[in-house]
């Protein structure tokens, strides 16, 4: 069977089509962005078990790489919190900052979509 369609029924079908793939990119957003907050989280859960294990945060510069790996000088206590160094949901590092005046004395951050200091960056300090 040879079926004709009407030009606004394609312009219809093609406007759900664009606008059903533009919801889904904001979708990824969205799910990326909260995927970098629960990791934050998870995060942020083993730096105060480090903390409460060795009876002090890492330095800025062992950073996160300190549940990881057990840092020259780190408590003979120290243990293992993470099996590898997580990565943000676009592929870079976390970064961890020593923020005294916060809740648990650090700071946990992505870049997120983009390399650079934006406003989508993210940050979890509770």
């Amino acid at each position: 069977m040879n079926a004709k369609f009407h030009p606004a029924i394609l312009l219809i079908t093609a406007l759900i089509s664009c606008l059903s793939f533009l919801d889904a990119q904001e979708t990824a957003k969205v799910s990326s962005r909260q995927q970098a907050i629960d990791d934050m989280q998870a995060i942020a859960v083993q730096f105060r078990t480090y903390q409460l294990i060795c009876g002090t945060l890492p330095t800025e510069s062992e950073g996160i790489s300190a549940l990881v790996l057990k840092p020259e000088g780190a408590s003979d206590r120290w243990k293992q919190l993470l099996k590898l160094i997580p990565v943000d949901p676009w592929g870079r590092d976390y970064i961890y900052k020593l923020a005294p005046k916060t809740r648990f004395g650090f700071i946990i951050s992505s870049k997120g979509v983009d390399p650079e200091s934006s406003d989508d960056d993210i940050h979890f300090t509770e």
